[in-house]
């Protein structure tokens, strides 16, 4: 992607946030069916909590090591030979617009087109030539007609509808990841156990009085966990029940940090039990 592009990218999408609300952007992607049921991760946004259930607590341990979460760790040139970097990088992507639903539902709908712009720039656009030797069908038009939706604060299913469609193209390139010996479950898994330690790392910024970005951040990327440990759970619990146990563990107290997209629960957990949990959960999964 030329500088030049994502110059002007975030040029127009400034301008439909401040001065044009009705302005349409982006190429014409009509073929995909926007209007398509809700996908399990669009589902997740609205109930996070539906699979971190039945979880045992783990034992004592240290809180997770680290960057401060957001979008650190993805990498463009692991993410062309590696399935995890590949798959973190669309999750951290399928992360914002979960929490650009939950926000735009709640009523915040200058949050949501801010999630829905976010990862086009700071990850689409880097992922773009790995993408295309993925065979990937390009979506960067559906994420920036889904922020000029949120901007222009259009009824909420029509935004929805918008962001589903984000979340959909995701999913196709999620099936174009590249391929390597690791399991299927050791890779779901891997997948996981970053987004858990993500929402963990932003569940402490906003606690420590980051309660905006840092928030909803964490809400997205514990939606993202969420969803994708839902998908992986049998697969997960044949290869290490044990894992599987960890996992849940750590969603389930996530679910009690995240209650929905609109505030940090108001007597949460404390920040080390779930930096101590995302580290159980790496420890698991790092032998499927």
């Amino acid at each position: 992607m030329t500088q030049w592009r994502r110059r002007r990218l975030w040029t127009s999408l400034s301008a439909a946030a401040l001065l044009s609300p009705t302005v349409a952007m982006g190429h014409d992607q009509g073929a995909v069916d926007v209007d398509a049921p809700l996908s399990h991760m669009a589902d997740m946004a609205a109930a996070p909590l539906a699979i971190a259930q039945g979880g045992e607590g783990g034992e004592g341990g240290e809180g997770g090591e680290g960057g401060e979460g957001g979008e650190a760790g993805v990498d463009p040139e692991r993410a062309a030979r590696d399935p995890i970097a590949y798959l973190i990088a669309l999750d951290v992507i399928r992360a914002h617009y979960l929490a650009g639903i939950g926000a735009y539902r709640a009523g915040n709908a200058e949050a949501a087109a801010e999630m829905f712009v976010h990862p086009i720039a700071e990850i689409y656009f880097d992922l773009e030539k790995i993408f295309a030797s993925h065979d990937v069908r390009p979506f960067d038009g559906l994420m920036v007609r889904a922020g000029d939706h949120a901007f222009s604060k259009k009824p909420v299913p029509e935004v929805v509808a918008a962001a589903e469609a984000v979340l959909k193209a995701t999913e196709d390139a999620a099936s174009h990841a590249p391929e390597s010996d690791r399991s299927k479950a050791g890779v779901e898994a891997e997948v996981t156990a970053d987004m858990i330690e993500r929402a963990a790392l932003q569940y402490r910024l906003a606690r420590a009085g980051d309660a905006g970005e840092a928030f909803l951040d964490g809400y997205g990327y514990f939606s993202a966990a969420a969803a994708r440990a839902n998908a992986a759970k049998e697969s997960i619990k044949a290869k290490d029940s044990r894992a599987w146990d960890k996992i849940s563990a750590a969603l389930d107290l996530l679910g009690k940090a995240y209650p929905n997209a609109e505030r940090l629960a108001e007597n949460g957990p404390e920040p080390a039990a779930l930096l101590a949990a995302s580290s159980r959960v790496a420890l698991a999964v790092g032998g499927l």
